[in-house]
């Protein structure tokens, strides 16, 4: 489900959308989604429907360390009802915990925040060699439910940009543009609240 429809930008700008335009309107919307999650570096805004499996290497968390951190682009992981995170190191599922444990293999850090994840391994991961580790979890905002529910800042923010998108179609499937001999991008023409929002979500 997207995070923003056509009746919500209706009432955001004030006036109905007319409803010979909505599919476009809606269609327009997908593609503002996925163009701030691509520009913030973000696999998906939108919680995907099915979980992701990642796969890293224990021995990059560096010799004895306990850290080891998913990709950015992984960001938000939920870890919360149905939707758990799995880690599996050399084919072998660790278990988990969110906070201070003293029996699981693995503390979680940062789940069910914006912020990048980091596994800490009781004991360190491995001191030299590869190690094999997988992460399976689910990525992205949900419209109104469970713990990671889209911010109206991020919700703002796509309305702003989907109705940027709509109203000028020069900006379909770029980035930026040349008029009158500079370039001109899709931020400049975002409110200070939206554009404050789109560096949170690259982590600025």
């Amino acid at each position: 489900m997207a995070l923003a429809g056509p009746s919500d930008i209706g009432s955001w700008i004030g006036k109905d959308i007319d409803p010979s335009k909505q599919a476009e309107l809606t269609a327009t919307i997908a593609f503002a989604q996925a163009w701030i999650a691509q520009d913030a570096g973000l696999r998906s805004l939108e919680k995907e429907s099915s979980a992701v499996t990642t796969y890293l290497d224990g021995s990059d968390a560096g010799g004895g360390s306990t850290a080891l951190w998913l990709p950015a682009d992984l960001r938000p992981v939920w870890h919360s009802g149905s939707d758990l995170m799995v880690v599996a190191a050399e084919g072998t599922t660790l278990t988990l915990s969110v906070g201070y444990s003293i029996t699981a293999d693995v503390v979680l850090s940062n789940v069910n925040t914006s912020r990048r994840v980091c596994l800490h391994k009781r004991g360190g991961w491995l001191t030299s060699g590869p190690q094999n580790v997988s992460v399976t979890c689910k990525v992205g905002w949900h419209l109104d439910t469970g713990v990671l529910v889209a911010t109206p800042e991020i919700r703002r923010l796509i309305m702003e940009v989907a109705w940027l998108m709509f109203n000028s179609h020069a900006w379909v499937g770029k980035q930026s543009i040349s008029k009158g001999g500079s370039s001109i991008s899709i931020e400049n023409d975002l409110s200070p609240g939206s554009r404050s929002t789109l560096d949170s979500l690259r982590g600025v």
